[in-house]
């Protein structure tokens, strides 16, 4: 694992908090910060993060309609990748 300079964390943790702080001098409300970190957790495939990220997204005022909203098309999108579903067979421009 990759270390920050000096500060015992991991890297990722560290250019996370980093980005998180940009985030939050750009006025993005804090629940939309954690379903972006609750899906990079699900990507890096990280139960501890994506509790932790589901759990701060719930304290800042996301539901929990939402939040099951999200578990579920990550489902989905496993499921898909697992059984090497294709994409789809959109076209460019086919809607219009």
């Amino acid at each position: 694992m990759t270390r920050s300079s000096g500060e015992g964390h991991p890297a990722h943790i560290r250019e996370t908090t980093e980005l998180s702080s940009g985030d939050v001098r750009r006025g993005r409300p804090a629940a939309t910060q954690e379903l972006v970190k609750i899906r990079a957790s699900q990507i890096n495939g990280c139960a501890a993060c994506t509790d932790m990220h589901t759990k701060d997204a719930q304290h800042a005022g996301k539901s929990q309609v939402r939040l099951h909203l999200v578990a579920l098309i990550n489902t989905y999108n496993r499921m898909s990748v697992i059984t090497r579903q294709p994409g789809g067979d959109y076209q460019p421009g086919q809607w219009g």
